[in-house]
């Protein structure tokens, strides 16, 4: 049996084998990446606890590494960069080897992690994404769509990579208002479009009614915020595509999880996606940073095991996952599982009057009305002082005072908080006003009233 990360085989070898066997593989490929990187300056100390076992002849114990090496943020890697900018001292290869240089989004407001890409890095990037195209179903001849701009993000760069090993052609809209990039796919013949939010798609949807554009669409890749299940289902009745869901990040290098195919043909409430643990080391932690077992929920800790520029060792995600255990879909791919829509934010909680909310509870709720296309939430103070939740949803029909009480006493069940709900109607034109990829839904004013009233200013 082949083990070789750079195949296109590699995953799909362990399908029908003991979980053991994939094991296996993954403490092999960490004790090579661990001893590679224990000469490098970031990770030199990190690995000091385990230095004797990276010495030894036996397999390494997954355990003593989850154990004994600390966790990586996203505040260490800034810190690191600043210092030695601009790839940080854990650059773990020649600076000339480096083939593409890739910045996290910075939708947190905290700063851009910067990312170097080897050919081989950028390789097994493609073959992880070819990955969750054949489990779609999807072989050659197609024309797909890249929908993120072709920049410093590794969504953009992604689609090109996997498209070029599928011998694909790919169309970049990314720069497209919403109105051309469906003009581009019905010209072109798009029938795959790569890497779709939810909200953004919805926005595309809108549009797709008036205009048309979505008619040879087979395989749309959801990706990057959570949706309720009933979104899904809708969508596909009416258009006929099929939506799949992708995992990855920017320290991944690799996309870390994508719909099984033994699944695609249930209904969205039964999909789950495979952690494409063949590439990487995946842990949960719970709140007090211990691991959780199956089936609780916690926050996902990631280490890719093939990264060779810009590694990282038990990177904690900021994502809340609940893993479901191998087996749990039935396919006999020994990968761990995750319910598709459900991969939300452990840092998008918000505490309103002592009570943890949770944005994608809301989502579940708000999303999943018909003829919903997105919402607006705010949580703030009012003038007497009492804190306050309002939720506006933008929909595509006026919705009656009945159904708005309807919504009202849902989310209160799910949240345990009363939100002021309230709509407004929007039009296609609104939407390509509008236009973005992952929807910032949520704002907090809280904090700018507090220092006004400190100030002892009303305004």
């Amino acid at each position: 049996m082949s083990l070789d990360p750079r195949t296109r085989a590699f995953a799909e070898q362990f399908r029908g084998r003991p979980r053991a066997i994939l094991e296996e593989s993954q403490r092999s490929a960490l004790l090579q990446q661990l001893r590679r990187l224990s000469s490098v300056p970031f990770f030199a100390e990190r690995l000091r606890p385990i230095s004797d076992d990276l010495d030894n002849a036996g397999p390494l114990d997954l355990a003593r590494f989850a154990e004994l090496v600390p966790t990586m943020t996203k505040a260490d890697v800034l810190s690191d960069q600043e210092k030695n900018s601009p790839w940080g001292s854990r650059l773990a290869v020649d600076p000339n080897l480096l083939r593409e240089a890739t910045l996290t989004n910075g939708t947190s407001g905290t700063g851009r992690e910067a990312f170097g890409l080897t050919a081989e890095d950028v390789y097994l990037n493609a073959l992880s994404g070819v990955l969750l195209m054949e489990w779609a179903g999807l072989g050659h001849s197609h024309t797909t769509a890249n929908l993120f701009p072709v920049g410093f993000g590794l969504a953009g760069l992604a689609a090109s990579h996997a498209a070029d090993v599928l011998g694909w052609n790919i169309v970049q809209t990314g720069f497209l208002g919403t109105r051309e990039k469906l003009e581009a796919f019905r010209r072109f013949g798009v029938d795959v479009l790569w890497v779709c939010t939810p909200s953004y798609l919805a926005r595309l949807i809108v549009e797709a009614r008036e205009s048309g554009g979505l008619e040879q669409v087979k395989v749309v890749m959801l990706a990057g915020e959570a949706y309720p299940p009933e979104f899904v289902d809708a969508i596909e009745d009416e258009f006929g595509f099929r939506l799949i869901e992708a995992y990855g990040s920017t320290q991944l290098a690799v996309f870390g999880g994508g719909t099984c195919p033994d699944t695609l043909n249930t209904t969205a409430s039964s999909r789950l996606l495979h952690v494409l643990e063949p590439w990487i080391l995946a842990e949960v932690l719970g709140s007090d940073g211990a691991p959780v077992d199956d089936g609780e929920e916690g926050e996902l800790v990631v280490t890719p095991l093939y990264r060779m520029a810009s590694p990282v060792l038990r990177f904690r995600t900021g994502d809340k996952v609940r893993l479901l255990p191998a087996g749990s879909c039935g396919c006999g791919r020994p990968f761990r599982l995750i319910e598709a829509g459900t991969i939300g934010r452990i840092d998008d909680m918000i505490k309103v009057k002592g009570v943890n909310l949770w944005p994608t509870a809301v989502d579940h709720i708000l999303l999943a009305i018909p003829d919903s296309v997105d919402y607006s939430a705010e949580v703030g103070i009012d003038g007497d002082g009492r804190e306050f939740i309002r939720a506006t949803i933008a929909t595509t029909r006026s919705y009656s005072a009945v159904e708005i009480d309807a919504v009202t006493e849902r989310l209160r069940s799910a949240t345990g908080l009363h939100i002021d709900v309230g709509s407004r109607v929007v039009t296609a034109h609104d939407l390509r006003a509008e236009a973005g990829h992952k929807s910032r839904r949520w704002s907090d004013s809280r904090q700018e009233t507090l220092g006004r009233l400190a100030l002892g200013s009303s305004q």
